[in-house]
């Protein structure tokens, strides 16, 4: 199972940190950080829904996964059905929670689309939400 994290200030730690260990007993889960996200690498690309289908194909092929069950939330949602959509084959399940992509709205309005074009600010906004449950659950 890979769960895969939203936009903004989102990263795998912040999303599933409390999911990993009940749903690891079901089943091998993996939450990784979209490049640009959490503790990964900020490589200069243009970061849309077709570059997160691509890496997270070539993520699985490096990791020799064929099929996995993938839930998303959020942005992860939409990457997820991208790559759905382009390789039907490789997806096991596929859960979205309040995904981007089934709408015509953009998660959070005009603050979402700050935070994912100022990393500064999401990066100060992350590292305040991950201190207080409570603006956590206000944001969410």
């Amino acid at each position: 199972m890979l769960l895969l994290h939203g936009g903004g200030f989102d990263a795998a730690e912040f999303s599933y940190r409390y999911a990993i260990g009940p749903l690891s007993r079901l089943r091998p889960v993996l939450a990784f950080d979209w490049p640009g996200y959490g503790g990964s690498d900020k490589p200069n690309h243009r970061y849309d829904l077709a570059y997160y289908a691509r890496f997270l194909s070539h993520l699985m092929d490096s990791l020799g996964i064929q099929r996995a069950a993938l839930v998303a939330t959020s942005m992860g949602g939409g990457a997820a059905l991208s790559f759905a959509l382009w390789s039907p084959e490789r997806v096991e399940k596929l859960v979205l929670v309040a995904s981007y992509g089934l709408g015509k709205d953009i998660p959070h309005g005009r603050i979402g689309y700050f935070l994912v074009h100022a990393p500064l600010a999401a990066d100060l906004v992350y590292t305040l939400l991950r201190r207080s449950r409570r603006a956590a659950f206000r944001v969410a």
